[in-house]
């Protein structure tokens, strides 16, 4: 890998940082503003819930079939 190879792989990488970064802050406000009355406490649970949950991939990204882990 060259050097400017380099500096674009570290660039890329740091915009997805930022864009998800960007979203869990539009996704806090969102929660914000559809629930007035919850505790930033609440807040906080529900935007790690939210992290956690995988509806699109909810088996992981990977190619393949789903194994046990640890392997037996």
């Amino acid at each position: 890998m060259t050097e400017q190879e380099r500096r674009e792989a570290e660039s890329r990488i740091q915009l997805v940082f930022e864009l998800v970064e960007d979203g869990i802050a539009v996704t806090r406000e969102r929660l914000r503003r559809e629930l007035p009355d919850v505790s930033p406490a609440e807040i906080e649970r529900r935007i790690e819930a939210w992290l956690a949950s995988r509806t699109q991939a909810p088996l992981g990204d990977a190619e393949g079939r789903p194994m046990r882990w640890p392997r037996e």
